[in-house]
């Protein structure tokens, strides 16, 4: 049995081999992301394992903007789990030895096999994220204004306009109180928060981050990107703390659609936490639904692996 690192001109073939299950398309957009990270931060190698010359466990992490570092991939034929999640730790420690202070792991929440191997190896569910989406008809349908809602002066005002410092501390501060993956709250500054949205990208180059001004307060941010040719990410959406719990979410709703057609976008996409009701239910009455469900698992910062 020998281990070795994946020469880079030979990942995708090894890549193959461990996303045996992925379509086509789907597997040349994996390949392509990689390429695209390795221009924003350089990325860990690829591990495999072969016995008599003949792959049997192959693992790697990608290394994203922000301090974060996620498994792309694992697979262990019949008989090699353990072999396996040693190497996943091995992979760990040296994201933890770059400098990494966030290790994740995000997969279907049916894939049992991969869940188990990274409980082994020292990761604890966190939980069970959703992605939605829909398109942008359906949306502009279900809005309904709120003859009810009492707010002030409403502006918005271009992300761009902001330095980077208080682009981060706004960010970091709709954190407070969220339903949102809490317990990673703290984990990382917020310069590197915030570095995590931007995936790369600099802040004046976000001309679909917008900031929510209430009789000239600052409130909240939507953070719309362009997913592909037609369909628009929702990055991120929320309130500070002081505006939640008045009925303002279809506001942000609102401005996402709005966002979205100026990018002439068929489709909006979002992820939410399983455990932020109030997300669910606002999203569900916009007209979003479910596309599938992934488990996300971490590595503590207090950990004994």
């Amino acid at each position: 049995m020998i281990t070795s690192r994946v020469d880079p001109a030979h990942f995708a073939s090894v890549a193959r081999w461990l996303h045996r299950d992925l379509p086509a398309s789907e597997f040349a957009a994996l390949i392509e992301q990689r390429h695209g990270l390795s221009a924003a931060c350089p990325q860990p190698p690829m591990y495999q394992v072969t016995i008599s010359g003949t792959p049997v466990v192959a693992a790697y992490f990608n290394h994203l903007p922000g301090s974060v570092a996620t498994l792309g991939g694992v697979r262990a034929n019949a008989g090699q789990e353990p072999v396996a999640t040693e190497l996943i730790r091995q992979l760990m420690g040296e994201s933890r030895t770059a400098g990494i202070e966030q290790i994740q792991a995000v997969m279907n929440s049916e894939d049992k096999a991969t869940q188990q191997l990274v409980a082994a190896a020292g990761m604890r569910p966190l939980t069970v994220v959703q992605h939605q989406w829909a398109d942008l008809a359906t949306i502009r349908a279900h809005l309904r204004a709120d003859t009810t809602l009492k707010v002030g002066k409403l502006c918005w005002q271009p992300a761009t306009e902001f330095a980077r410092c208080r682009m981060a501390k706004l960010i970091v501060q709709t954190f407070i109180g969220t339903l949102d993956c809490p317990q990673l709250n703290g984990l990382r500054s917020e310069t590197q928060v915030l570095d995590g949205f931007l995936g790369g990208r600099a802040l004046r180059e976000q001309n679909y981050w917008e900031i929510l001004r209430i009789d000239g307060l600052i409130a909240g941010c939507v953070l719309l990107s362009r997913a592909s040719a037609n369909v628009a990410e929702l990055v991120y959406m929320a309130l500070l703390p002081e505006y939640r719990g008045q009925r303002m979410g279809n506001l942000l709703i609102q401005r996402g659609l709005e966002l979205s057609q100026r990018l002439q976008a068929e489709f909006m996409a979002l992820a939410v936490d399983e455990n932020n009701w109030p997300a669910l239910r606002l999203y569900a009455n916009s007209g979003f639904r479910p596309h599938c469900r992934l488990a996300v698992c971490w590595l503590p910062p207090a950990n004994s692996w």
